[in-house]
């Protein structure tokens, strides 16, 4: 019967209810705008976070040299750089080189098509955006095929496509090699278009936060290239079964019996070990600035810092507008209360001499309030569901998820609590005769 009598009251106020009902709807969705803009960003800061903790460097590498005997040649390891390193940890990115032409640019540019391999910890890290098939797995997999991941422009390969590789333009110089059997390369994954990879060919340096170490692909950008993905150590395990293969190789390259050459090349990280001393940190810094060449580099509290700085800016914009708007209605809801109550007083005497109490008197108005706020909050979240489902909201950050709701359920409590003080305050403290003679 309570129920009954707070749907009534409902109906002899719907243009008061019908206002708190809007102005509610535009704070909760201001709320979801800013979570949503909070979260995406965090999501995408996520799987680098752990390379910018402590103290670092973070690099976008040309290439990296070291002393081999008389000479200085590109690193090719990452455990060779901690090598020459003092108390430091490495996980790189590497340009590997292998005969893959995706999109038919050879003759054209001169070049195959980029190969980008990555350490196990960066495989393990992120999972960019897939169109079809699933992202590199970290490990060898004991298997002579090699597992990659295109971004193609176009539909030259699908999930499950084998390519056989013969050669490569480091071994097609030495003359009268040849392959025992060709390398199969195994197509597992398609990236999906607009998908970021951690790999940068252009404008480095250009945030200096997190943003730096992506690269979004662009299928209708005319100078992008495709490109092929691998994992390093895949690339490892070919080589070793290759050279056992009776392959021969050019005097000039009995020193690198690498079928797949590569080099560190792109993203890098250092992250310092624990008790690592300041003289430390100074010979590292120093032996990176002369032996590497590098677009920029920055220092992991400056990556942690400006990250955090870009995840934040769009919270610093839209907080003062909910500020607002919550002011605003709060102030709505305390006269269209206030108005409500008085406009129900009479009922509210009536009911109590005929036996409830006053707190249940108050505890109609209340829920009154919380039917409207929990209809206001599922309208709301339904909304936003459904233009999800109907692609509306596909190139904005905007989304229902946990922290969306948990913010709009704190909204709505706050409102409830607010009518219900109220409530307790204007009707909870008089006797009924005092309300009969104040609405005659």
């Amino acid at each position: 019967m309570r129920f009954k009598y707070a749907l009534h009251e409902q109906s002899k106020n719907k243009a008061m209810t019908g206002l708190i009902f809007f102005q509610t709807v535009i704070v909760l969705i201001v709320m979801v705008s800013i979570i949503s803009a909070i979260v995406s960003r965090y999501e995408r800061y996520k799987p680098l976070e752990k390379f910018f903790q402590g103290d670092g460097l973070n690099m976008h590498m040309w290439n990296m040299l070291g002393r081999n005997g008389d000479r200085y040649l590109p690193f090719t390891e990452s455990s060779d750089l901690e090598s020459y390193l003092k108390n430091a940890h490495v996980v790189a990115t590497y340009s590997v080189d292998m005969p893959f032409d995706i999109d038919q640019k050879k003759e054209e540019l001169g070049t195959w098509s980029p190969v980008v391999a990555y350490d196990d910890e960066l495989l393990s890290a992120y999972t960019p955006d897939m169109e079809n098939g699933r992202w590199l797995e970290p490990g060898d997999g004991d298997t002579d095929v090699i597992e990659i991941v295109l971004a193609q422009k176009g539909k030259e390969y699908n999930v499950g496509d084998t390519i056989a590789l013969t050669t490569s333009d480091r071994l097609e110089e030495s003359e009268g090699y040849k392959l025992a059997r060709p390398v199969k390369a195994k197509v597992v994954g398609i990236l999906a278009d607009g998908a970021s990879t951690i790999k940068r060919d252009i404008h480095w340096g250009q945030y200096v936060d997190f943003r730096d170490y992506y690269q979004s692909f662009d299928r209708n950008d005319k100078e992008e290239r495709a490109r092929v993905f691998v994992s390093k150590r895949d690339i490892e395990h070919s080589n070793k079964l290759n050279e056992k293969c009776g392959n021969h190789f050019d005097k000039d390259l009995s020193d690198d019996k690498m079928i797949w050459s590569y080099v560190i090349e792109g993203p890098c990280f250092v992250r310092y070990k624990e008790g690592i001393t300041k003289e430390e940190k100074d010979y590292n810094a120093k032996f990176l600035a002369i032996n590497g060449m590098y677009e920029c580099r920055h220092t992991s509290a400056e990556m942690r810092e400006n990250s955090a700085k870009y995840i934040m800016n769009q919270m610093n914009m839209l907080i003062p507008i909910l500020i607002a708007l919550v002011i605003l209605t709060l102030m709505s809801m305390i006269s269209n209360t206030v108005i409500m109550i008085w406009q129900n007083l009479r009922n509210y005497s009536i009911y109590y001499m005929t036996g409830l109490t006053w707190r249940e008197c108050v505890l109609i108005h209340v829920r009154n309030i919380v039917f409207m706020q929990s209809g206001t909050f599922v309208f709301t979240v339904l909304c936003i569901y459904l233009c999800e489902k109907l692609g509306v909201l596909e190139q904005t950050v905007f989304f229902i998820g946990r922290w969306q709701l948990l913010g709009c359920a704190g909204v709505i409590l706050l409102f409830v609590l607010l009518s219900a003080a109220l409530s307790f305050l204007l009707i909870g403290k008089k006797s009924a005769k005092d309300i009969l003679r104040e609405v005659e």
